[in-house]
């Protein structure tokens, strides 16, 4: 299992308040959902890791009282699609404020900018959906050569989006950088210090601590290799 299903399923493990569950799932479905309608009625599928997926269904089935459907991807064992179309699954969509219902119909709200208006846990709570949804993170590996770096990243192909994940990491005092990859937003973080103490705001402790063991590492090793160097250039 690689470090970024690791923090995923350490994300899934959690509690949340009421609150944040909405937020979560509104991030989620955001970022990685498909929007579905039927004689007025609207729901939405995600395509996840399947402790992701039972994670939604769980969340789902607590607050509306019906369980998504579930259906296997092919032959793969570790993901699979989420799918609900139900009047509670419209209600799901209004309470996320994806969906907006006025006298004249129901309106998507393609940019999530109530979000701004909630408080710290909720918005924390959203972008661990949107990690969940559309993010990953890599770490270096402890006596392995590899060229892997420490770096997370949320690809995003809404603007709307994106926005408001920067000015929430922003809030909180993280100062992400962004490029454009294949028509996506990337939103990223490249520096150890700052891809620990997000994983910590995740609530991803385990994950957090195996990090920090890697850093401590390679910072002691680092340090005894120029010290080596230095020996050897002195004689």
């Amino acid at each position: 299992m690689n470090f970024s299903t690791k923090t995923k399923n350490e994300i899934t493990k959690r509690d949340y308040k009421d609150c944040c569950r909405l937020s979560l799932l509104a991030a989620l479905i955001r970022t990685n959902g498909n929007l579905l309608s039927h004689n007025g009625v609207y729901g939405f599928s995600i395509s996840c890791d399947n402790n992701i997926v039972k994670f939604v269904c769980k969340l789902i089935k607590n607050a509306y009282g019906e369980t998504p459907e579930v259906f296997e991807i092919g032959n793969s064992k570790n993901r699979s699609i989420c799918q609900m179309i139900s009047s509670q699954s419209h209600k799901l969509m209004v309470d996320c404020k994806i969906l907006e219902e006025r006298e004249e119909g129901v309106f998507i709200k393609f940019s999530p900018d109530s979000v701004l208006e909630q408080s710290q846990c909720c918005k924390i709570a959203f972008v661990c959906g949107a990690f969940l949804g559309a993010g990953s993170v890599t770490v270096p590996k402890i006596n392995t050569k590899s060229s892997t770096n420490y770096h997370l990243e949320f690809d995003i192909s809404n603007p709307g989006i994106k926005d408001v994940i920067i000015s929430i990491f922003v809030e909180l005092g993280f100062m992400p950088k962004v490029i454009m990859r294949n028509n996506s937003h990337v939103i990223y973080f490249n520096n150890a210090e700052n891809v620990n103490d997000i994983i910590t705001l995740f609530g991803a402790t385990k994950s957090s601590l195996e990090l920090t063991d890697i850093i401590v590492y390679k910072e002691l090793k680092n340090n005894l290799n120029e010290i080596l160097i230095d020996e050897y250039q002195d004689t």
